[in-house]
């Protein structure tokens, strides 16, 4: 879910406030579904959403996230 007037549109997981770049992150370090549930509370279902995004959608989220602490940054 993205919403321009929450976190800048920082794409985030619905009904929560967990980034979905961070859960990026985590799945391409080797964070298993149960130990992403555990650490942000989420359903295995909402970490399964955002592991079948494709590598273009996953290239946007982590853009994003980037330009955003670029331009926080400066």
């Amino acid at each position: 879910m993205q919403d321009p007037t929450i976190n800048s549109g920082r794409p985030i997981i619905e009904g929560t406030r967990v980034f979905v770049d961070r859960i990026i992150g985590h799945l391409e370090n080797g964070m298993s579904i149960a130990e992403i549930c555990d650490e942000y509370d989420l359903t295995p279902g909402q970490v399964k959403a955002v592991k079948q995004l494709s590598p273009e959608q996953v290239q946007y989220v982590k853009g994003y996230a980037d330009a955003l602490e670029n331009v926080v940054m400066r």
